[in-house]
């Protein structure tokens, strides 16, 4: 009878032993490294590159982590405007390059997959006024309605309907994975049966992860979302969040971002 060939591993002073065939990828993190499984479990281990080379023999595949790939409906790097476009109807992405291919990291968007500096900092970036509907957009690392990564962009007056977002072991946002521009918006999106989706990652319903630029000492909405229905939707892992009508707002204040939702009946003293 053939042997199922497996390596064993020690996780928070407890001996495992993994089968090959359901590892996806290995993280190596300095001492430490995160096994990724099939079933969309990571297990933590202080086993070094060396030992993992050697148990894997043959199976072991190093990925050159410079390997970035970014998918986007428009552009896969926005270094401009894109402006009154529409996407319908598509998937954008796939969560299953990143563990195949010698793709490392993928960030995908409606739009772009990310937001890059453009020659100047005057340039104008930003993606406005533009209408996104019965699309999925899915990465294994960072998927964003709108865009992947943003890092410069404007996002504003864009309209979102049907659109399901899944980022799988990093950042989902029905707007941006992540989102670190501190461009200030001057009108609503708006949503109707937003989705957004992790497994192991973070999951939000403007960005996944929201940074502030550490010089910016500016106090403003950046972004704010109408939701037109009651099914936007956060799912993170088992945990799932559901919002009603009205309007979340993402400022910078006090040297730190926050998120605030305000249901339709407190609305109108907000904006």
């Amino acid at each position: 009878m053939h042997k199922e060939k497996s390596i064993t591993i020690v996780s928070q002073r407890r001996k495992i032993t993994l089968p090959v065939r359901k590892i996806l990828y290995i993280h190596m993190r300095r001492k430490h490294a995160d096994v990724y499984m099939d079933d969309g479990k990571s297990i933590e281990t202080r086993t070094t590159y060396k030992e993992f080379y050697d148990m894997l023999g043959d199976d072991f595949i190093e990925v050159n982590t410079s390997h970035r790939l970014y998918i986007g409906g428009y552009a896969g790097m926005n270094q401009g405007m894109i402006s009154d476009s529409t996407v319908e109807g598509s998937r954008i992405g796939n969560e299953y390059l990143v563990s195949s291919d010698n793709v490392a990291y993928m960030s995908a968007g409606g739009f772009a997959g990310i937001d890059a500096a453009s020659g100047s900092d005057a340039d104008v970036r930003g993606i406005s006024g533009v209408t996104i509907s019965d699309t999925e957009i899915r990465s294994e690392s960072v998927a964003g309605g709108i865009i992947g990564e943003n890092s410069y962009a404007l996002i504003e007056k864009a309209s979102l309907t049907n659109v399901y977002v899944y980022g799988g072991r990093e950042y989902a946002g029905q707007l941006a994975g992540i989102n670190r521009s501190t461009a200030a918006a001057e009108g609503y999106c708006y949503y109707t049966n937003a989705r957004t989706q992790t497994k192991t990652g973070k999951a939000g319903v403007i960005a996944g992860l929201c940074e502030k630029p550490e010089d910016y000492d500016g106090m403003t909405s950046i972004i704010a979302v109408r939701t037109n229905d009651n099914k936007t939707t956060v799912i993170n892992g088992d945990e799932f969040i559901n919002y009603g009508k009205g309007a979340f707002f993402y400022e910078f204040r006090r040297g730190k971002v926050w998120i605030q939702f305000y249901d339709i009946k407190n609305l109108a003293e907000k904006w």
